[in-house]
């Protein structure tokens, strides 16, 4: 996303492209390089996933300087209070 497209999908089909704003692509660029996905990814989620009940599991992928980060939600606990969380939901939020 290093030209500010962000792009969300939906059962495997595109449901929204949006184009960020400067200031929010520089923000979302500054928190993915700086997140420690080791630790992000170090605790397993142990619940129930939601597709047992038709709902929809969430995959995040993060294209960092080091390479490709993905977090999927029925395989590691994600940490909503990290920064890069808080301010992806809220940018998504902002342009739903």
């Amino acid at each position: 996303m290093t030209d500010g497209m962000l792009t969300v999908h939906m059962n495997g089909k595109r449901a929204k492209t949006t184009m960020l704003s400067s200031d929010e692509l520089a923000t979302l660029t500054t928190l993915v390089n700086s997140t420690d996905f080791t630790a992000a990814k170090a605790v397993p989620f142990t619940g129930v996933c939601p597709t047992t009940n038709d709902l929809f599991e969430t995959f995040y992928t993060f294209v960092t300087a080091h390479g490709t980060e993905e977090l999927a939600s029925c395989r590691v606990t994600i940490d909503f209070t990290l920064p890069l969380f808080q301010t992806l939901l809220a940018i998504l939020e902002h342009y739903e």
